[in-house]
């Protein structure tokens, strides 16, 4: 019989227990407002997880989700100011949806059209968004 399922039982558990240690020693840790930061901190990195998944499932790879990362980072430092709230992040959302989006179209060209391997194609990437990032 297979155990496929054991290193997820294992996890849980460690979740769980690590919890419930964190509650006792804390008990404000279970609480709405801390849960609520923690998925807010956690938002980003669940994202491009999600992201990397997608990548992985097809058979990829891809190592420019730091760099897309900090190219998003950039990009919303010039397009949302701290004063805009409501409808005038709207521009700035979309300027981060196009970067995200350009790029996915750009590694998906060199990897479908010009059948690079994932980790070559991303890397390239990688290479472009860190310049894009600093310049």
């Amino acid at each position: 019989m297979k155990r496929d399922w054991l290193p997820l039982a294992l996890m849980t558990t460690l979740i769980v227990v690590l919890g419930a240690y964190a509650e006792l020693r804390q008990p404000v840790f279970l609480g709405k407002q801390n849960l609520n930061a923690l998925l807010l901190a956690a938002l980003p990195l669940i994202l491009v997880s999600l992201g990397q998944a997608c990548a992985l499932l097809v058979g990829g790879f891809d190592i420019s989700v730091a760099a897309l990362m900090t190219m998003c980072v950039v990009t919303a430092s010039f397009t949302m100011t701290p004063a805009s709230s409501g409808f005038a992040l709207l521009p700035g959302a979309l300027a981060l949806v196009a970067v995200g989006l350009a790029t996915g179209v750009f590694n998906a060209f060199l990897i479908r059209v010009l059948r690079l391997p994932s980790i070559v194609a991303t890397l390239g990437t990688l290479s472009v968004l860190e310049g894009a990032s600093l310049l």
